[in-house]
């Protein structure tokens, strides 16, 4: 008897149910491990009937009768859902928070430059100080909501989505603008690296695309996220090719 079984291969092809379910896993502090055993289970629409040594029983829907995976093929399916703790590009934010608030562009293809680095500040103030106070901080920039309607109605589960999501965009914005967000070389034995210095960071690049013309703040903060960190990697790459040819 062949049996069908599927499940996302990536986080743009789950559905929010399934990104809520992954996202409550993590706030309860599940291991990767059972993660991807619970995930797998869980996306694939089957559940387990009992266990026998190292057997497991399952029923499907529309399925007459029952089937059984060994150990050794649970896990070999649940590897393959192994992005749900690694990496987090393409994910799809929760429709809305609470009754009103909803979510700006996923990729940040709608905001201003100013709400990107507003963003970035209060996801780098959780990364070092693991205060889930930023995180519910990043979420009212992402909702363009209070911040105390999020105090009053964001749940864990939201605040866990978003950290994700953010992670995500991240990692998409490393790939499509590689030299602005080149990898320093960092020591793999520091145990406390040093938070970054974020109104720096601003400074320094607002000034890149101002180049130096103060009255020019305001009009590119307000700008729009895509163009501006664009024009930032060109600078960054014409800087990388002559510093090459000297």
């Amino acid at each position: 008897m062949n049996i069908e079984l599927t499940a996302p291969k990536n986080f743009s092809e789950m559905t929010e149910k399934e990104l809520r379910y992954l996202c409550a896993l993590l706030v309860a502090g599940q291991s990767e491990t059972q993660i991807h055993v619970k995930c797998f289970i869980r996306f694939s629409g089957i559940k387990i009937v009992a266990r026998v040594l190292e057997t497991y029983w399952f029923t499907k829907p529309k399925l007459k009768g029952f089937f059984k995976l060994g150990d050794e093929q649970v896990a070999f399916f649940a590897s393959r859902l192994k992005f749900l703790t690694s990496k987090y590009d393409g994910i799809t934010p929760f429709k809305r928070i609470g009754f009103d608030a909803k979510p700006v562009d996923k990729l940040l293809r709608d905001t201003t430059f100013a709400t990107y680095f507003e963003a970035e500040n209060h996801y780098q103030a959780y990364i070092f100080k693991k205060d889930e106070k930023y995180l519910t901080k990043l979420l009212a920039v992402l909702y363009n909501a209070p911040e105390k309607w999020m105090q009053r109605h964001a749940t864990a589960t939201d605040r866990m989505m978003c950290l994700l999501w953010f992670m995500g965009i991240k990692e998409h914005f490393a790939r499509k603008w590689k030299y602005l967000f080149k990898k320093e070389d960092t020591d793999d034995d520091d145990d406390s690296p040093t938070p970054p210095n974020m109104y720096l960071i601003i400074t320094n690049q607002v000034r890149m695309l101002t180049d130096g013309d103060i009255t020019k703040n305001k009009q590119v903060l307000g700008s729009p996220t895509w163009d501006a960190l664009t024009e930032l990697d060109n600078k960054c790459r014409e800087y990388e090719q002559m510093k090459s040819k000297s």
